[in-house]
């Protein structure tokens, strides 16, 4: 019998929280890793003020006078200004306004707007957006790590008496999240399930169909699904190193997929973003885009399950279908 697989974006299943107040207000360190957890879900913001608020976090949590994080953002607009003035088709006079007593954050704001084709052209090609996010996200996590760190290490110098029990909060040679962690503490607050998956997954294996997470977010996430999702035994995390650091709106991403996964002969992915579902669809996957206004006006979470379920019996039909016109 044929195998396939099905991935679904976790954001169908997972319901986003948000940190109650008397958290917010009593506890520094959750604040601090909810305020970078924050951060990391804000892409779209002018990619200066994403290292701004950056650098903000660390020298407020650690006391510092000067962030020890080193922002690219302005190597990349000094680089930008330096090639402009050498340009004969850019006014000199329009970069002095551009420049002249604005910060990073505005200057961008600027340029991000402004129509001169030929500083747009210098422009795009100098100040990298996708490199810097990536660098962005990389810096993030890594003091996401250093802050989860210091706060249970604060814990262990407080509590000396329990250090055999702190031993089994954090693993600091895995970096692997442990129950009671400052970062499990954090995520397994922000997020919980909106339903089980025990009745899809168990009709998806009756079918030789297995069920995968395929979500875009760090990787601490995968101890956070596998917490509230113990009946999937499948998350894929990306952009990860193994499938070349691809997001799920790139095609290459479930090329990748397929040829790492070569015992499976049919693919689909259930997800709620067009361009994902378009990248998949390019790749020769099955599809199916998942509209919560179509599926589920009121957004009842039981509702949300049946049509979920309802979703992937009809997949299973049009898996046969297809498996029966290959062969």
């Amino acid at each position: 019998m044929s195998k396939g697989i099905l991935f679904i974006d976790d954001s169908i299943f997972i319901n986003e929280k948000k940190l109650s107040m008397s958290t917010l207000i009593n506890d520094k360190g959750q604040r601090t890793l909810y305020a970078l957890h924050k951060l990391l879900k804000k892409e779209n913001e002018n990619i200066a003020y994403l290292w701004q608020q950056l650098q903000d976090i660390e020298k407020q949590f650690f006391h510092l006078s000067k962030s020890t994080i080193k922002s690219p953002v302005s190597d990349a607009i000094s680089q930008f200004y330096n090639e402009a003035r050498e340009n004969r088709h850019i006014d000199n006079a329009i970069l002095e306004r551009i420049f002249v007593g604005n910060t990073d954050v505005e200057i961008i704001d600027i340029l991000d707007t402004i129509k001169d084709e030929y500083i747009q052209c210098v422009y795009y090609r100098t100040v990298y957006k996708k490199r810097l996010y990536e660098e962005f996200c990389f810096e993030c996590y890594s003091l996401f790590d250093r802050i989860a760190n210091a706060i249970d290490s604060s814990k262990k110098q407080n509590d000396n008496n329990k250090f055999d029990d702190y031993n089994h909060i954090f693993d600091f040679e895995s970096g692997q999240l442990q129950k009671g962690s400052a970062k499990e503490k954090l995520l397994l607050s922000c997020y919980s399930r909106a339903f089980s998956l025990k009745s899809l997954v168990r009709v998806a294996n009756r079918y030789d169909i297995a069920i995968c997470i395929l979500s875009e977010d760090y990787s601490y996430m995968i101890q956070v699904f596998a917490s509230l999702y113990p009946e999937i035994d499948n998350i894929i995390l990306v952009p990860n190193k193994l499938l070349h650091n691809y997001r799920k709106s790139n095609t290459h991403l479930y090329n990748d997929i397929c040829s790492q996964l070569d015992d499976y002969d049919y693919f689909c992915l259930i997800d709620d973003n067009e361009v994902n579902i378009n990248a998949a669809k390019s790749a020769g996957w099955s599809t199916i885009l998942f509209d919560y206004n179509k599926n589920c006006n009121d957004f009842n979470d039981k509702k949300l399950e049946q049509n979920l379920l309802q979703e992937v019996k009809r997949l299973i039909i049009e898996k046969n279908t297809h498996m029966k016109k290959k062969f």
